[in-house]
């Protein structure tokens, strides 16, 4: 089985990135309402 390369990140710009880069799945983190009071940044 071969190794799948996950990235997460909430930047498209870094998602471009991480694509062009071959990273196999890229999760793109849209979530925001009470992100900040949780202290996840």
């Amino acid at each position: 089985m071969a190794l799948k390369l996950m990235y997460i990140t909430n930047s498209p710009q870094v998602a471009g990135i991480a694509s062009d880069c071959g990273v196999d799945r890229i999760f793109v983190d849209m979530e925001y309402i009470g992100k900040l009071m949780r202290g996840a940044e």
